[in-house]
């Protein structure tokens, strides 16, 4: 079973054009090309838009990095695929590729 949301993008478009019509403000880190403005590393943030939080906001992925070193925890997990067990990884797997 796949399990789509097709109004979920519509949704978003329909924001977007409120905000564009509106002269909203918008968060510059969806110029800098990531998807949502939540936490500065969101657990469903994608791998490309942790690296791009790296270049943009460093300090802030340093602290993440950090915390799960002294946690000894990372905050996300990589979901089974036909060849790759579910697995826990961290920013900094994620930042320096090793998360493949």
């Amino acid at each position: 079973m796949i399990l789509q949301a097709p109004i979920h993008k519509e949704i978003a478009n329909t924001d977007w054009d409120v905000t564009n019509k509106r002269n909203i403000p918008k968060h510059p880190c969806y110029d800098w090309g990531v998807s949502r403005a939540s936490c500065a590393i969101c657990i469903f943030s994608s791998d490309d838009e942790i690296r791009i939080a790296k270049e943009r906001a460093p300090s802030i992925v340093t602290k993440y990095i950090q915390a799960e070193a002294k946690i000894k925890h990372s905050f996300r997990f990589k979901k089974a695929t036909k060849t790759k067990p579910e697995r826990r990884i961290s920013v900094l797997d994620i930042i320096i590729g090793r998360n493949q």
